[in-house]
């Protein structure tokens, strides 16, 4: 038996001095290099997303995202993240505003879209959020699983997809 690796003959550079810090969001986007064929484009950046952790996009092209502002410091009263609808207005393909659509979403790490609702993982439960009534706030919260308790919800279960067949993986 053999074992055969292909090496890629693209090294991406990196510039020490851009990398001692955050960047803006304009001067992060000239930073990268791409593969030809390829491009980096500016979506949504601060303030109007604040520590992302996940998105997805629903079937109207709006994108959901998971934002964890005490990532680094949970809050022990279990509120935790936050998920944003974002809107793109003017059909440009970059994100013009916001719009709180669910807080104190614990420990959530994934989410993905779901008959006019989201799916939600935030350990140790599963949640499906949706809105109701089209102000763009969930009004719905449902549990659909409960249990996977891991020490830290960062380090359970983290990943969220809907297959081609329509089925939900969780991993």
């Amino acid at each position: 038996s053999s074992l055969l690796f292909a090496a890629d003959p693209y090294k991406p550079k990196v510039n020490e001095a851009q990398t001692s810090g955050p960047l803006p969001a304009a001067t992060s986007l000239k930073a990268f290099q791409t593969v030809p064929g390829y491009t980096v484009e500016l979506l949504a950046s601060e303030p109007l997303v604040q520590d992302p952790v996940s998105l997805c996009y629903d079937e109207n092209g709006n994108a959901y995202v998971i934002e964890h502002p005490d990532q680094d410091n949970p809050d022990p009263s279990g509120k935790g993240a936050r998920i944003q609808i974002l809107k793109d207005d003017d059909g440009d393909g970059i994100f013009d505003r916001g719009t709180l659509f669910a807080d104190n979403v614990g420990a959530a790490t994934s989410l993905t879209a779901w008959e006019g609702g989201i799916y939600v993982l935030a350990s140790p439960d599963l949640w499906y959020l949706k809105d109701t009534d089209g102000d763009w706030a969930a009004d719905m919260r449902a549990k659909v699983l409960e249990g996977v308790n891991l020490p830290s919800g960062f380090l359970s279960i983290a990943s969220l997809s809907v297959s081609p067949a329509r089925d939900l993986h969780i991993a």
